[in-house]
């Protein structure tokens, strides 16, 4: 029996296969899912299927199609560049498959209500993998701001620091495959981080890109806005890894160190008005991609569709294409 008779049962097993397993798949998602119950990986779809080093009970591809038509599965786990995630989501729902996308949900606006509106005629779930949401760090930012510990928020800036390798991330330095530089790469993680955050729409007031010689933005200052409220996003591939989330209220401000982490602990300070330390922790971030994948388990095995991820994600894509002028 499919996943789209399946009644309201916990105790079900969900068959996932993922479309692209490279680097980032290899090195967080397989492991997150070894710990998830509720899950199998039954397949996986991959251009060099002769160097993957995984159980050989699980099914191995080299074409989506393929996998679509010969596999018994639930939900396929979308992880291939970002030009691929509107086709292949699209084809997953022709063959009436759940798709989890990773970010961004495609690299147009337009396609990204058009994957909505599929997933919504084929009655199948459009679950969009960002990641932080999950993030335990992030979780208790959200429960401090909504027990109005800060008071009237301000502020949010947030600063984002990695390096993109030339070589083993070649794929982010062509726009036509990436949609973008920085901006889409990572920036669509610090809007939704905001629209997470504080349950607001979002407005581009100003932004400032710098590019290299391949035309794709390495560093990126953008503002957004909401009523009175602004938010300073600060974004930057080509240097060493860092980043911080400061929350600033009328009360206190709280300032985030490693906020967009999957590894290790994320560090909280607590500022006065004066701008004085008078509380610190730190919080266990390393089980992000396990409790990403238990949420989606939780939705998945239920066929009652919530898309306030996914609208907030197309929301997230057209301040994108603002801020790339499209």
């Amino acid at each position: 029996m499919g996943l789209k008779l399946l009644t309201k049962k916990r105790n079900r097993t969900i068959k996932m296969a993922i479309c692209g397993l490279g680097r980032f798949a290899e090195k967080r998602l397989l492991p997150a899912i070894q710990n998830v119950d509720g899950i199998e990986l039954v397949a996986v779809v991959a251009n060099k299927i002769e160097n993957i080093n995984i159980s050989p009970k699980i099914e191995k591809f080299t074409n989506l199609d393929d996998m679509l038509k010969s596999k018994d599965l639930d939900v396929v786990h979308i992880s291939t560049p970002n030009s691929l995630h509107y086709k292949q989501t699209l084809e997953c729902f022709k063959h009436s498959k759940d798709v989890i996308c990773e970010k961004p949900l495609s690299t147009t606006f337009k396609n990204a209500k058009n994957m909505l509106s599929m997933a919504k005629l084929e009655k199948c779930h459009l679950l969009v993998a960002h990641m932080l949401r999950a993030s335990p760090a992030i979780l208790r930012i959200k429960e401090i701001i909504e027990s109005g510990y800060v008071g009237a928020l301000l502020k949010i800036k947030i600063e984002l620091n990695y390096n993109v390798d030339p070589i083993l991330r070649k794929w982010l330095w062509n726009s036509k495959i990436a949609g973008g530089g920085c901006v889409i790469d990572s920036g669509v993680h610090c809007i939704d981080v905001a629209q997470f955050l504080t349950e607001k729409d979002w407005t581009l007031s100003k932004k400032n890109l710098k590019k290299n010689e391949y035309d794709i933005e390495t560093n990126a200052k953008i503002i957004l806005s909401s009523k009175a409220v602004k938010c300073e996003i600060n974004i930057n591939s080509n240097t060493s890894y860092s980043s911080s989330l400061e929350i600033i209220g009328e009360e206190c401000t709280i300032l985030v160190n490693n906020f967009s982490a999957s590894w290790g602990s994320s560090e909280f300070e607590f500022l006065d008005n004066d701008k004085k330390v008078f509380n610190k922790f730190f919080v266990d971030v390393s089980s992000v991609y396990k409790n990403q994948y238990d949420n989606f388990f939780k939705i998945l095995s239920k066929r009652d569709f919530n898309h306030s991820v996914t609208n907030d994600a197309i929301k997230s894509l057209k301040i994108i294409e603002e801020i790339y002028h499209l």
